[in-house]
């Protein structure tokens, strides 16, 4: 897909972005971990994570722009 080709670019090149996925790569290890990998809960909870998550860096941006 095009799309997680531009993604993977964009997270080569954006530190914060990388880690935000990095962080995102290890809560939905553990959620599986702890849920089952079979679990459809899971994959709620890390969509609910990764949003929370984008929320977070969003807000970290906009702090870090206040002088």
């Amino acid at each position: 897909m095009a799309a997680q080709g531009e993604v993977r670019a964009h997270l080569e090149a954006c530190s914060d972005c990388a880690h935000v996925d990095a962080v995102e790569q290890e809560l939905t290890s553990a959620l599986e971990q702890r849920l089952g990998v079979h679990n459809g809960g899971a994959r709620v909870q890390r969509r609910d994570v990764a949003s929370d998550l984008a929320e977070l860096a969003a807000l970290a941006a906009q702090l870090q722009s206040i002088p």
